[in-house]
């Protein structure tokens, strides 16, 4: 009988039985289970194993991570190697895999399957991939939330990555690339950059969430960009960060300058809800209001000048 099955008639039990025996079993076991057939793969489907989500880094190796309650991260040579290596989350050594006879891009899908996620969770690039031909290996993944590009990667792989990999809402790239002006101005919920980039590329952002880490934007940028903001620029911006890595960081005077405000004292908070989980939110206190025309839209703006960080809050009037 196939490895990871039991030699009794396991699968002639009923449904039940076999989940409550199936749960019990530590997930070497557990993914081994699912290999064996069709109806062992469906079973373990059906037991929801507690999974956040499936990550794959991609650097001089391949790993996809089940990040869960049980920790599985599977290590790939290259595309071409067929027995990954299990590492598990409570110090279990690790262990060959067994292929059923798949192909590399087989396992992310039969990982979606078994463990009830509709896509990769994350993609992330970092330093030189150990493939060579990326638009091939793209078709492994029909959809995926969040695409990271580290700074180890060099500029010719990340500028690849980025022209055949869109993620579906997530962009992170940590390294300064300047052909962007595409990829920033699709609708995603969240981009997160450290690099140089100029003010008119912030105001055609269309997300949520922006974060930026960047020497470039001067207090005069910034108040361009609020006198934008309330003439109606950035209609999706909900929070934005900025690390203003380069001294002396903002002159709030300036960046205040010709901007009906208001000063909020520090003991009063405005609760901004999160749009991505609506059960959690957050409280900020005090800071400086300004409205925007229009919808009345309400903007709380804080900088902490000590760590040269801006911030803006949106919610709607």
């Amino acid at each position: 009988m196939d490895a990871g099955v039991p030699r009794f008639p396991f699968l002639r039990l009923p449904e039940d039985v076999q989940l409550k025996a199936v749960r019990q079993m530590p997930m070497m076991e557990i993914l081994n289970f699912s290999l064996s057939s069709k109806q062992t793969k469906s079973t373990v489907r059906k037991l929801k194993v507690d999974v956040y989500g499936i990550d794959v880094q991609i650097n001089e190796k391949i790993q996809i991570t089940v990040a869960g309650s049980h920790r599985v991260v599977l290590t790939f040579n290259d595309p071409n190697d067929m027995a990954p290596k299990a590492e598990f989350r409570w110090r279990v050594p690790s262990q060959l895999i067994p292929n059923p006879g798949f192909r590399f891009e087989q396992w992310p899908n039969h990982l979606l399957y078994i463990f009830n996620q509709p896509r990769i969770r994350n993609l992330v690039f970092d330093g030189v991939p150990c493939i060579q031909d990326l638009l091939s290996f793209r078709r492994t993944f029909d959809k995926f939330q969040s695409l990271t590009i580290h700074s180890t990667c060099p500029d010719h792989v990340a500028q690849e990555v980025l022209n055949n990999f869109r993620p579906k809402n997530k962009l992170v790239l940590k390294k300064h690339m300047p052909d962007i002006d595409h990829y920033i101005t699709s609708n995603l919920d969240e981009i997160h950059m450290k690099t140089i980039i100029e003010l008119d590329q912030l105001l055609i952002m269309n997300s949520n969430l922006i974060s930026i880490r960047t020497p470039k934007f001067s207090s005069r940028d910034m108040n361009r960009f609020l006198k934008l903001w309330i003439a109606g620029s950035n209609r999706n911006l909900e929070v934005l960060g900025i690390v203003f890595e380069s001294p002396p960081g903002l002159e709030m005077n300036k960046v205040l300058k010709g901007i009906s405000h208001e000063n909020v004292p520090d003991d009063v908070g405005r609760k901004f809800t999160d749009w991505r989980i609506e059960r959690l939110s957050w409280v900020v206190y005090g800071g400086i209001n300004i409205r925007r025309r229009g919808d009345g839209a309400i903007a709380t703006i804080k900088y902490v000048a000590d760590n040269r960080i801006f911030y803006m809050y949106v919610s709607p009037s």
